[in-house]
């Protein structure tokens, strides 16, 4: 067969050569392609349109649109200008998405209110371990590279005691007696007691013999214990105790009771004058405190006011530190006969007694007074910005 004589495209030898470089082609290339092919588009649209007739109106508006325009290129960002030739469009004052919204200059104030879980622990600060609530403010602000606004301002988070806590109908009553010598009874009004409140208190004794009592306490023990993560018993700090009476005479070898005088004077002199309330009548007091008895003291012993010298009762499981308080009545008595003798002295010998029992300390009571007692507090997140910023809705979290 004769040969053949066919034309060979041009375009076909540029189709081959551009198969081999396909696959080469990186994602910029293929940005920059079109990036061409649209300035081709628009610059062919403008040379397509038709010249129109120009009046002095129109050259007036056609000035102040490109004075416009050209102001808008100078503040425009490089995302922008390719938004623009790629036919994008961004609206100056259109909200960026759900939940944006654009903040100027000026001060904007929301009320943000939440509810603490019930069982959350409260503030604690103690000497190894401590609970400690801080409040976190975040602002969104929109933008890839753009930092979030955030502020952080402690709080303190109060267990405030239930009904039950507060009312005085729960007492503790103990009623015992001390072999053939004696009966007595102790009586505390209520089991919480508030940081820097009072303990109704009092104790009576019934003696049955000519026995004798020569020292009278009342103190609180405070024990701190650290625990791990998996409730594991770490450390205990040494028991703080914190004495809230005691009633002793500056004569060791003087008895507290019975009084052995009625003068009023010494009874001022004695250490039972500041057991009793001035505005109570001496002569009774006194009458009451001498003789075979039953004798009674009575007393509002106080707490003390600050928190640094004793802390709160704090049981809650999710802390790790617990702190546990127990109320001791000690009172120091002798025997009315001579069955015990100190035989090197010859002297009767003296026993201690000793009446604990648990109690619960609560935060001060200002801490839980009604919300219109509250006193008026308020966090102020400051944070430096410029005048004008596009935020997120305000979040708070603890």
């Amino acid at each position: 067969m004769p040969p053949q004589h066919g034309t060979t495209s041009p375009h076909a030898n540029h189709h081959e050569d551009g198969r081999g470089r396909k696959h080469k082609r990186t994602s910029l290339g293929l940005f920059l392609d079109a990036v061409k092919d649209r300035v081709r588009s628009v610059s062919r649209a403008e040379r397509d349109t038709p010249p129109h007739s120009l009046t002095r109106e129109n050259s007036l508006e056609r000035a102040e649109t490109s004075l416009t325009r050209i102001g808008r290129n100078k503040e425009r960002s490089t995302l922008e200008r390719v938004s623009e030739v790629l036919g994008l469009d961004l609206e100056e004052e259109k909200e960026f998405g759900d939940g944006w919204k654009e903040f100027r200059k000026g001060v904007y104030t929301y009320p943000i209110s939440f509810a603490i879980p019930a069982n959350s622990p409260p503030t604690l600060n103690c000497e190894f371990g401590s609970v400690i609530w801080r409040l976190k403010a975040y602002a969104h602000r929109p933008g890839t590279f753009t930092s979030k606004l955030s502020a952080t301002q402690d709080v303190i988070v109060v267990a405030c005691p239930g009904e039950d806590d507060t009312e005085d109908t729960e007492s503790i009553i103990v009623e015992r007696q001390w072999d053939t010598q004696m009966q007595y009874m102790i009586a505390i009004s209520g089991r919480s007691f508030p940081i820097g409140g009072v303990i109704p208190f009092s104790i009576t004794f019934a003696p049955w013999t000519k026995m004798k009592v020569f020292r009278l306490s009342v103190v609180i023990e405070e024990r701190i214990d650290y625990y791990t993560d998996f409730k594991r018993l770490v450390r205990t700090d040494p028991i703080n105790r914190i004495v809230l009476l005691s009633l002793k005479d500056s004569n060791k070898d003087h008895a507290l009771l019975p009084l052995e005088s009625d003068n009023v004077e010494a009874f001022k002199a004695s250490a039972l004058h500041g057991a009793v309330s001035s505005d109570e009548d001496f002569s009774d007091i006194i009458s009451n405190l001498m003789g075979p008895g039953p004798w009674s003291i009575r007393k509002d012993i106080e707490l003390p006011k600050s928190c640094n010298e004793i802390h709160f009762t704090n049981k809650n499981k999710k802390s790790n530190v617990t702190i546990s308080h127990t109320l001791k009545v000690i009172f120091r008595v002798q025997r009315g006969d001579d069955q015990e003798m100190d035989l090197p002295t010859g002297k009767r010998k003296m026993f201690d007694i000793v009446v604990q029992t648990p109690i619960h300390i609560l935060s001060p009571a200002k801490s839980y007074a009604p919300p219109d007692l509250w006193p008026t507090q308020s966090y102020v997140f400051r944070k430096s910005a410029s005048s004008k910023r596009l935020w997120k809705v305000f979040a708070a979290t603890l």
